[in-house]
């Protein structure tokens, strides 16, 4: 898998990230235990983070606003999902998290500040398993459509001997759905053009990309509620025709196939990502080549 990046713009070194806690108003709301996060965002994923070090004074009490800064070697993009984790140590390691909000820092000179994720929590986490949360506000989230039709071709050749005449039938395999391997990413906060394609081919970023576009599709249609399914499909397209060659050179014709194709334009935070997605195929004609060696 690959997909294209702005090298300058999408900037992967060591980036931070302001976390803002507030422990909720309520009787015995703080807790003494261990707290760990675990960011999430297109670009990636972060380790999971004791923030206690990362503190000051006597944090996780009652109505307290704590902040940490969490560094992380490349930049995972504007955060749309938190994980929260406690060790529960100590007697009454009950703890009410009322709301997450994580920022990253500018990683350029210039830059607009970015978006700011909002996680509403508002839940005692008095056990020890892995809470998810996911942005409802802060973080911009859309996604805008295109339609187009195309026709391509397919690489497939009819050889038509002189004189004669010949009859081609055959099923042409073609894929349908998502082309995450045909993603381009851009950064919207510059107006630097796309300079380097970085290749990601075996890399653990697609999976968080194609996360975070399922998140984000899902949002756009929350009437649904359902995650897109993102994997391609194999189809076949049947192809049938008869030509005729009354020339005295034989012909080679190229076998055409036409795609309807949507363009799926999602936005998230200062990130924009293009994903295609074919939808129905078919038959499109044939084309002769001039070179009969192409």
């Amino acid at each position: 898998m690959q997909y294209i990046l702005e090298k300058e713009l999408l900037d992967l070194s060591n980036t931070r990230y302001n976390v803002t806690i507030h422990t909720a108003d309520e009787y015995l709301a703080g807790t003494d235990s261990n707290i760990f996060l675990r960011l999430y965002g297109p670009l990636g994923e972060s380790r999971e983070v004791r923030l206690n070090p990362l503190m000051k004074g006597n944090f996780f009490e009652r109505n307290d606003i704590d902040r940490a800064t969490i560094e992380v070697p490349e930049s995972l993009g504007d955060i749309y999902k938190v994980d929260v984790r406690s060790d529960c140590m100590y007697a009454g390691a009950g703890w009410r998290l009322d709301y997450i909000k994580v920022q990253r820092q500018p990683t350029e000179k210039g830059e607009a500040q970015p978006p700011e994720s909002h996680f509403p929590c508002k839940e005692w986490i008095d056990n020890k398993r892995v809470h998810t949360y996911t942005v409802s506000s802060g973080l911009p989230i859309s996604s805008m459509l295109e339609e187009t039709e195309q026709s391509y071709d397919s690489g497939a050749r009819i050889c038509v001997p002189a004189h004669q005449s010949t009859t081609y039938t055959d099923n042409i395999s073609v894929e349908v759905g998502y082309a995450l391997t045909e993603i381009t990413a851009f950064k919207i906060s510059t107006n630097t053009q796309l300079s380097v394609q970085r290749d990601f081919n075996g890399s653990d970023k697609m999976p968080s990309l194609q996360a975070a576009l399922q998140f984000a599709l899902r949002t756009e249609r929350s009437n649904s509620g359902q995650m897109p399914y993102m994997e391609a499909n194999t189809r076949t397209v049947e192809c049938n025709v008869t030509l005729t060659n009354n020339s005295d050179e034989e012909k080679v014709y190229a076998i055409y196939i036409n795609r309807q194709k949507r363009i799926h334009t999602i936005t998230m935070g200062d990130y924009c990502f293009k994903l295609p997605e074919y939808l129905n195929q078919r038959f499109d004609g044939v084309r002769e080549l001039e070179n009969a060696n192409v």
